[in-house]
């Protein structure tokens, strides 16, 4: 039986017109109840039945798919990441008169998407002219859907998955970053990821590094925590930076917001006061409801333009297929918050 509109609202509780809206991004949609929508159009195998008049469609593209690495918790909606990056890609392809399906997999079905088995039906029978992918993918999973379908990836990247990416510029970010904690004072400035094992943490220290060179600021592997094979606690680093602090060490640059708001209580439970004492940078900008004085000065993330652009690319890609691979980068902004200060106040 063919998955309608009515059947998806029905099981959510939901009108149709809310199912439709949520199925075309629309704005006045609530991104908790668009993603329950998304979910469960995945879930059950929704496929468009039709292109909306009105749109110029591509010529020849039957329909793309978006499928997300769901790492959530069952029952919690869609991170805020993937939200936003789907909404950007779902506008695009409207635009464009295509079709978009979305899939989103958990466990071991992530690393079962290679095999024409275990994949989404759609993209099993052909009727999927290129692939968005979000969120991480081991590699060889990478390999095996790119050489089935066009594949675009989205913020991570590894040189042995074989795909265009797209991706924040992690370069320009980061020097927005230091350039602004230089202009604070700040000349020793460590370095605070989330975990190495992300291709976005590793272009983010990268960032930092060449950011640091670009001052002639010192590159003191003491200060650089969490990048080697041992893994540390936010606790941990919070300790080292505790310690640092004595020693002149002013200003911490964290690779996410999460990462930035957990380490910022840890300072402060040590007695450390930000940004009197340490400054704190996140990157992202999805901090809501911050606590006072809290509010981080992170990058701001276009993640919709992100989405849009990997939308672009994988057009591109099915009409060039023999194209060298590229890795386009989106522009980001520095937002200043209540986090950072002038260095030794």
């Amino acid at each position: 039986m063919a998955i309608s509109q009515h059947i998806i609202a029905e099981k959510l509780n939901l009108s149709v017109a809310t199912v439709s809206r949520s199925l075309q991004n629309h704005p006045s949609i609530h991104p908790d109840t668009r993603g329950r929508v998304l979910e469960l159009a995945s879930k059950l195998g929704y496929r468009p039945r039709h292109i909306r008049r009105g749109r110029k469609q591509v010529h020849k593209l039957q329909s793309l798919a978006a499928v997300i690495h769901d790492e959530r918790e069952q029952g919690r909606p869609l991170s805020v990441f993937a939200a936003r990056m789907l909404a950007g890609i779902s506008e695009a392809a409207e635009a464009m008169g295509l079709p978009l399906l979305v899939h989103c997999l958990r466990g071991s079905d992530v690393d079962c998407l290679g095999d024409p088995a275990h994949q989404p039906t759609a993209l099993r029978r052909g009727e999927v002219s290129g692939v968005i992918l979000i969120h991480q993918f081991p590699p060889k999973v990478v390999r095996q859907v790119s050489r089935q379908v066009p594949c675009v990836t989205v913020v991570h990247d590894d040189p042995e998955q074989g795909t265009d990416v797209v991706s924040s510029d992690a370069i320009g970010a980061m020097g927005q970053v230091v350039s602004h904690l230089h202009a604070l004072g700040h000349r020793r400035i460590g370095f605070v990821p989330n975990s190495p094992d992300f291709s976005w943490v590793r272009d983010r220290f990268a960032g930092y590094m060449h950011a640091l060179a670009g001052h002639r600021l010192p590159l003191d592997p003491t200060i650089i925590l969490n990048m080697g094979s041992e893994r540390m606690e936010m606790s941990a680093m919070a300790d080292v930076a505790a310690r640092a602090a004595g020693q002149g060490v002013t200003a911490w640059v964290c690779t996410d917001d999460m990462s930035a708001i957990g380490f910022c209580r840890e300072l402060r439970s040590r007695g450390l006061r930000v940004p009197e004492d340490v400054s704190v940078t996140g990157y992202d900008a999805i901090q809501t409801n911050p606590e006072p004085g809290c509010r981080l000065t992170t990058v701001c993330v276009p993640f919709e333009e992100i989405g849009a652009a990997a939308v672009r690319r994988l057009v591109h890609r099915i009409r060039q297929p023999s194209e060298a691979l590229q890795h386009v980068l989106v522009n980001c902004r520095l937002i200043e918050g209540e986090t950072s200060g002038p260095a030794g106040r």
